[in-house]
């Protein structure tokens, strides 16, 4: 059977996406996004030349 992708939403806990994993699929919470985004420090900047 061929592995189905998760992305578990913030409103729920990321435990449920590491028993996700614990079944053979892949799973990743946002907040896993949020975090290896700032840690970039890219998120939440816009470029200067844009025009709101």
């Amino acid at each position: 059977m061929k592995p189905v992708r998760f992305l578990v939403d913030a409103q729920l806990p990321p435990a449920l996406a590491r028993l996700i994993d614990g079944q053979g699929h892949e799973a990743e919470h946002v907040t896993d996004m949020v975090q290896a985004t700032s840690v970039t420090g890219t998120c939440g900047t816009m470029p200067s030349n844009t025009m709101l």
